[in-house]
């Protein structure tokens, strides 16, 4: 591989796999989805990913949130899942709480941008995900006393949906904010779900519901770095076929390559080496020669 930062590596590649994790949780079906490159820009800043679960897991042993206080569960709490939503701001601002009378259409979250000083907003794409037999299409996000907007999915390639293996679906959607973020800047944004299936009394092991923003942001003291989102959708499960797999990792490591040869005007190969849990790869690394042409990304 051709010589540059590890930094640079590393914040490119990271986004992919940022966005790849919406999908992990979902059951197991051949990937099906070629990556979308939703942005892509030589920039002097970095990305920030800001974001907050909408229901929680009463199981014993589960740690004990930083703000709220969880109340009564109802039945069906020893899964492996949520079994209530939570309620931001309730009962009074800047609490919180989580318990069976908690309706769908009132839960909501809350979670902080943060971005350096001297810090703009380039481009954010938010992503939203729960269970429902057809995707939620639009959610509502909020500043207290500041604004409040209806975000709705992409038209193209906004919304997934795939049955969770236990007789129910479950879908992911996204929206470009970008507009959303750089008027309103840093600070707290709240997310209301609006709908979804009702998770309270369920026993079922793949329930769930949160969402993320992944922001990048521009900031004149950062180094130059070449910076790229994207999301393909696809789902990787246990029964999962390697080829399948396989098609999906090729398409995003030809996507790479190509990205990184633009930025440094030179060619750039990028090889998957898996197995053994990383061990293949590190040992083709080390046995390289210790040129600085030949980078390890994990």
């Amino acid at each position: 591989m051709s010589n540059l930062s590890m930094l640079s590596v590393r914040t490119w590649l990271g986004l992919a796999l940022v966005t790849a994790s919406v999908a992990v949780g979902f059951a197991p079906k051949p990937a099906a989805a070629a990556p979308v490159l939703r942005f892509s820009a030589d920039e002097r800043g970095d990305l920030v990913v800001f974001g907050n679960t909408l229901a929680h897991d009463c199981r014993a042993g589960i740690p004990t949130p930083v703000v709220g206080a969880v109340g009564t569960c109802g039945m069906n709490t020893a899964d492996s899942a949520a079994d209530v939503f939570w309620r931001a701001d309730d009962p009074l601002a800047g609490q919180a709480r989580a318990d069976n009378t908690v309706l769908v259409t009132q839960a909501r979250s809350s979670a902080q941008l943060q971005l350096p000083a001297g810090a703009s907003v380039v481009y954010a794409r938010l992503y939203w995900q729960g269970q429902r037999a057809t995707a939620v299409p639009s959610i509502v996000m909020d500043r207290p006393g500041v604004f409040q907007q209806t975000v709705n999915a992409d038209a193209m390639r906004g919304t997934f949906t795939q049955p969770n293996g236990n007789g129910r679906t479950v879908f992911s959607s996204t929206a470009d904010v970008s507009a959303l973020l750089q008027r309103h800047g840093a600070g707290s944004y709240r997310l209301n779900m609006v709908t979804q299936d009702n998770i309270v009394n369920l026993n079922d092991a793949a329930t769930f519901a949160n969402w993320y923003v992944v922001v990048f942001y521009r900031q004149n003291q950062q180094p130059p770095r070449s910076l790229s989102l994207l999301d393909g959708f696809d789902t990787v499960g246990a029964a999962t076929s390697q080829t399948a797999v396989q098609v999906a990792i090729d398409e995003l490591r030809t996507l790479l390559g190509e990205r990184l040869s633009t930025s440094l005007r030179q060619t750039v190969v990028v090889e998957n080496k898996p197995g053994a849990g990383g061990r293949i790869a590190n040992e083709l690394v080390k046995a390289a020669a210790a040129d600085g042409n030949t980078l390890l990304v994990t």
